[in-house]
């Protein structure tokens, strides 16, 4: 390989030594091949092989021939608040080794593949899909948020949950505990009651009964 510096032919050995002819001749502590190596070692693509997640969390990546030593991964938080959503086998990510080492690197999850593909194509919509088909999706364009699953939905609060704003149900309604009542209860039979006060479990036989009208 040949180039030229200040008019000068500068002749480049594929081994670690001195380049001769240049003004300030500069030592070379590696071979040409190796630096190639090197550079082409700072961002590979790959798949996880293997995913270990005790602490400390690492996984191993197939990129090309190679499969990379136990590799952490990025995450979103990782102080006093911290996020956990571990790679799977199979996922294409992105591999980024300072300086080339691989020994090094660090996993940045993810990119979508063949055998993943993208999950949404609408530019105003974010959705996260879950493989249990579990979907979390916002739509910015008519403000909806949206969360479907196919199992139960647990939400658990040691203080209050506060809802602003009219609250629809298509289902059943379960209550372990007295509902309280500031206003008046319209019901397909009318109103009940006729003023606001405590509305208690009523029980027949030691089952729940629910409110009568």
């Amino acid at each position: 390989m040949q180039r030229v510096h200040s008019r000068k032919q500068v002749r480049f050995n594929a081994h670690a030594g001195t380049i001769k002819d240049m003004e300030s001749p500069v030592t070379q502590t590696e071979s040409p091949l190796e630096i190639v190596r090197r550079l082409e070692n700072v961002v590979r693509l790959g798949t996880v092989a293997q995913v270990r997640y005790e602490t400390p969390a690492r996984c191993r990546v197939k990129t090309g021939d190679l499969v990379t030593d136990w590799l952490p991964w990025t995450t979103a938080r990782a102080g006093g608040d911290r996020s956990w959503w571990a790679p799977e086998v199979g996922e294409q990510v992105i591999i980024l080794s300072p300086g080339g080492n691989t020994g090094a690197g660090v996993v940045f999850p993810a990119a979508y593949s063949d055998t993943h593909e993208q999950p949404g194509q609408r530019e105003d919509v974010a959705r996260v899909t879950f493989k249990d088909g579990v979907t979390i999706e916002y739509d910015r364009a008519v403000h909806v948020l949206r969360v479907s699953s196919p199992q139960l939905i647990t939400l658990n609060v040691s203080s209050q949950v506060r809802i602003e704003g009219d609250l629809y149900v298509d289902g059943h309604v379960h209550v372990t505990r007295d509902i309280r009542s500031d206003s008046q209860i319209m019901g397909a039979r009318g109103v009940w009651p006729p003023r606001p006060l405590m509305v208690r479990r009523m029980q027949r036989n030691g089952a729940d009964e629910g409110i009568q009208p």
